[in-house]
């Protein structure tokens, strides 16, 4: 999947949890919302409230442009740090210690879901 094929709020919800492997109940949990709800969206029946919208992409550390198709970018800051043997990365001040093999299984779930990995390198 590409960026230009997630067209709608749906699909771009969906890419999200699915990359943050993420399940629907759990977003409805974390938001106090009923789980039809989400399907909904992911469906594209219905599109959330601004209040929903915006508890949707912090929820999920996300800019709220990329739900509203206004940006492909969907990181909201982004920073690494090589250290030796591992990266650090730091996104919205949530730091993540990735070793090798972790790097590795992230390229590749990257690459699976239409991520140019060949500007990250």
């Amino acid at each position: 999947m590409n960026i230009e094929s997630l067209n709608t709020f749906g699909k771009r919800l969906k890419f999200l949890l699915e990359l943050k492997e993420i399940k629907n109940k759990e977003l409805a949990n974390a938001l106090n919302l009923a789980p039809n709800s989400i399907s909904s969206y992911l469906s594209d029946q219905r599109s959330p409230d601004l209040k929903t919208l915006t508890k949707i992409a912090d929820y999920l550390n996300v800019n709220s442009d990329f739900l509203l198709m206004r940006s492909d970018d969907y990181s909201t800051y982004l920073k690494t740090n090589y250290k030796g043997q591992e990266i650090v990365i730091e996104f919205n001040d949530n730091k993540l210690i990735l070793t090798d093999k972790q790097i590795k299984d992230l390229l590749e779930k990257l690459d699976s879901v239409g991520f140019d990995i060949k500007k990250l390198l």
